[in-house]
C-alpha cells in the first residue's frame, strides 16, 4: 500500500487547507494518508546557538525531525499552505528553519523529498508566485509549476466557511488534476 503525507500548515481545523485534505484522503481510499496539522506538532523556535544544528548538535528535541522522518515512508508529501498577509503563513519558516537540524543529517534524502514533495497554496498573494522565490532554486528540475499549485482564495470562491471548498467544482479538477486524481 502506498502512503501520502499531508501537513497542513493552517491553524484552522475547519478551513480551506482542513477541507482540502479531507477531499484528497477521500480521493486516495486504496492509500494509507496521514494527516498532520503543523498546529498539532511541538516545533520550537531556532534561538541564538551558533548554528549547532550543522554540527549535528541540535539543543532541541521536537517533532520536527520526526515529521521529515515519517516522510521517508511516502510516496508523496503534500504540503497545504494558506497566505495570510498576502504571504506564506509564518508556520511555513518555522518549520523550515527547524528542519536544517534534520537536513544535516539527511542530506542524501533531500533529493528524493524534494522530488515528491507537492505545494498548494491557498490565499491572496501579493505576488503573482508567492513560492517561488522560496522553492524555484530547488525545482529547476523538475519544473516548478509541476510541484507548486497556487489558488487565489478569492478568484477561487474560497473564504473561511471550509465547506464551500467541496462545492468548488473549479478547484477539485485543479487539483485532481495537480496530484493526477
Amino acid at each position: 500500500m502506498s502512503k501520502i503525507s499531508i501537513l497542513s500548515f493552517s491553524e484552522r481545523k475547519k478551513g480551506n487547507c482542513a477541507s482540502l485534505a479531507h477531499y484528497i484522503s477521500s480521493r486516495h481510499r486504496q492509500e494509507e494518508v496521514d494527516y498532520i496539522s503543523v498546529g498539532d506538532l511541538k516545533i520550537k523556535e531556532c534561538i541564538n546557538c551558533n548554528y549547532a544544528c550543522t554540527n549535528g548538535k541540535c539543543m532541541h528535541y521536537d517533532d520536527g525531525k520526526a515529521y521529515f522522518e515519517s516522510t521517508k515512508s511516502a510516496e508523496k508529501v503534500l504540503w497545504l499552505v494558506p497566505l495570510y498577509g498576502g504571504s506564506p503563513t509564518s508556520l511555513l519558516d518555522k518549520m523550515n528553519e527547524r528542519s536544517k537540524d534534520f537536513w544535516t543529517k539527511n542530506d542524501v534524502y533531500y533529493n528524493e523529498f524534494i522530488k515528491k514533495l507537492f505545494i498548494i497554496g491557498i490565499g491572496s498573494p501579493e505576488e503573482e508566485d508567492p513560492f517561488g522565490h522560496i522553492f524555484e532554486p530547488v525545482y529547476s528540475k523538475p519544473p516548478l509549476d509541476k510541484h507548486i499549485l497556487m489558488f487565489d482564495a478569492w478568484k477561487s470562491d474560497l473564504n473561511s466557511k471550509w465547506y464551500q471548498f467541496n462545492d468548488a467544482n473549479k478547484v477539485r479538477k485543479r487539483v485532481g488534476k495537480f496530484l493526477g486524481i
